[in-house]
């Protein structure tokens, strides 16, 4: 007797795969604008600059390599983390406009304890639909 085939997920399966795959992609771009800050905010530092052309020419760079060999459009990876630094450029320059000026780095209190960042949720492919 021949196997049957079976059958693929849902949609609904899909789009809940989906809806996972969003809110991880939201809690990594919110800490990685977060860590731009505090690598903002150690630059400045050493050298009163809050952009680093250089530096994000080579984020650009990575980025668009990474892109391409998951066949991802140039265009697309660099308006994204064109966006990417210039949010954290901007959330920085926010951040100093609302803190009180004092010595301390306005995301110092916002560093994480090793080990306690939430995990990020991701979801897995099925092989085959739940029962």
């Amino acid at each position: 007797m021949a196997d049957r085939p079976r059958p693929g997920p849902t949609l609904a399966e899909v789009r809940q795969d989906l809806e996972l795959i969003d809110r991880a992609i939201v809690l990594l771009l919110a800490e990685r604008i977060r860590t731009a800050g505090i690598a903002i905010h150690c630059r400045s530092q050493f050298d009163g600059r809050v952009a680093h052309p250089v530096q994000e020419a080579r984020v650009l760079a990575r980025a668009r390599e990474w892109g391409v060999s998951l066949r991802l459009s140039e265009e697309l990876t660099d308006t994204i983390f064109r966006a990417l630094i210039e949010e954290g450029k901007e959330q920085y320059l926010a951040s100093l406009r609302l803190t009180v000026r004092s010595s301390s780095s306005p995301f110092e209190a916002k560093v994480p304890t090793p080990g306690l960042t939430p995990p990020v949720p991701v979801p897995r492919a099925r092989a085959t639909p739940p029962a």
